[in-house]
């Protein structure tokens, strides 16, 4: 609840993380057609994104384990513990995430030596990169208002 108990933040937090898996599955859904028709092509085609996969998950397992760990973390502490994962941790994987995200389609495009593959990984990298930029652009473009999180209803049992 808010500071004076009308306006729910929690639906902030909600209304943001759906539009962020809408964006995601808008964005990636033009990825999954392409993988799925070049990756379904044949076996040897299929083994080749299997081996892309596995290489790319060595190095993103540990960056994800860290994240999870450091949201359970923050989700579970008072809101000094959270202030101090956001400063150290939340801002550095922020800034090193293009970095490692080209870093697993340079290990994927090493590991197979294909340039199929690495032009999806590389395509599943853009769009997924631009997920957070087209949920600030619709966030701000329709933010959440006041109303839609309760105060409406708040204010019209406080007139008399």
């Amino acid at each position: 609840m808010g500071r004076d108990g009308r306006v729910h933040h929690r639906g902030i937090e909600v209304t943001g993380a759906m539009r962020g898996v809408v964006a995601l599955a808008a964005l990636m859904t033009p990825v999954a057609i392409v993988w799925a028709l070049d990756a379904l092509s044949s076996p040897a085609r299929l083994e080749l994104y299997l081996r892309a996969n596995v290489a790319m998950l060595w190095l993103w397992i540990p960056i994800t384990l860290v994240a999870l760990v450091s949201f359970l973390v923050a989700r579970l502490s008072p809101w000094q513990v959270r202030s101090s994962l956001n400063s150290m941790v939340f801002s550095v994987l922020e800034l090193l995430r293009p970095l490692v995200a080209s870093a697993g389609i340079v290990i994927a495009a090493i590991a197979t030596s294909d340039v199929r593959v690495a032009l999806v990984g590389s395509f599943a990298v853009i769009m997924a990169m631009q997920t957070s930029r087209v949920t600030r652009r619709w966030w701000y473009s329709k933010p959440v208002t006041l109303d839609a999180l309760g105060a409406f209803v708040a204010r019209r049992k406080m007139t008399p």
